[in-house]
């Protein structure tokens, strides 16, 4: 903690968390877009998003995540200590992303031109596995940064189960997103269904909106930090995002645009653009949850 917060903390006020800053946010949203596109593109056989996944992971999600960390070079040593495996989510993360990493590449790499040679095929027995485990390290990689934002000591607007639902949540909505954009980027569908994951993304949306609406309500009944927190987030510094961008442009706006295209074929450049939308709002939406961490005044 800082000396600034320190000093704040003394004099019993609730006091905006300052570590947790734009390099962590970048970090923990492209690895949520990343591997929410990975699951859609592997379910559906769509090389190209499976790539792209990939690319996200190293490129716009681990960079970031080891300056975070502090010395580029030295992050390593989070991988080999025990204690930190057993103790800190941060190391049980770069954990997954590692086997995601790993395993993804090894499950996508025998459809490249490059790689034909090698002993399995991504669809045989070998490459469905390497599939499953990269999925599984997807999914726990959506979650676990709520997992470590809860074991920030003292902010309480962090440490509730309804954030990492959340983030899997928004996880699974950036993934269809980023998938419909590189469709309308591509002028192609391929082979995936466009209808069910129209359908699915309904469902998400208004389920994000639902669990929204619980977590606000949850922390506004919580200690005087977390109701800081909700305060700054429905009438103060952040209002205008939470509302405005958070809830209208990024769920309510992309929920409306994929009723109607329920009923009535819309190009898949609306399509695009909607979840371009979409993407601006899970990404404000890590953004206020973590510009409105406060801590606790001790006791």
């Amino acid at each position: 903690m800082n000396k600034e917060a320190t000093l704040n903390r003394f004099d019993m006020q609730p006091t905006t968390q300052r570590e947790w800053n734009i390099l962590i946010l970048v970090a923990f949203f492209f690895g949520a877009v990343g591997t929410g596109l990975f699951l859609i593109s592997a379910f559906y056989g769509f090389t190209f998003g499976v790539i792209l996944s990939l690319l996200i992971i190293v490129l716009l999600m681990g960079v970031p995540h080891m300056i975070f960390l502090g010395h580029p070079l030295r992050f390593w040593k989070v991988f080999v200590s025990r204690t930190a495996i057993k103790t800190a989510w941060i190391t049980r993360g770069l954990w997954s992303w590692g086997v995601f990493i790993v395993s993804g590449t090894l499950y996508i790499a025998p459809s490249l031109g490059w790689f034909t040679w090698l002993p399995w095929t991504t669809g045989g027995v070998a490459g469905t596995a390497m599939g499953i485990l990269a999925a599984i390290a997807a999914a726990f990689g959506m979650i676990y940064p709520a997992f470590a934002m809860g074991q920030a000591k003292g902010i309480a607007f962090w440490n509730t189960p309804i954030l990492p639902a959340l983030f899997l949540i928004y996880g699974l909505i950036d993934g269809i997103d980023l998938t419909f954009i590189s469709m309308a980027a591509l002028g192609e569908t391929y082979a995936i269904n466009i209808e069910l994951l129209e359908q699915l993304e309904i469902f998400l949306l208004i389920l994000g909106a639902i669990f929204i609406w619980a977590y606000v309500g949850v922390m506004s009944s919580s200690n005087v930090a977390s109701k800081e927190a909700v305060r700054s987030l429905v009438r103060g510094e952040f209002s205008f995002i939470f509302w405005g961008i958070v809830l209208v442009l990024g769920l309510l706006l992309p929920a409306g645009v994929a009723l109607y295209g329920y009923f009535v074929d819309i190009p898949m450049g609306v399509s695009g653009v909607i979840g371009l939308l979409a993407l601006v709002g899970a990404l404000y939406f890590k953004y206020i949850v973590l510009k409105a961490g406060v801590y606790s005044a001790p006791i």
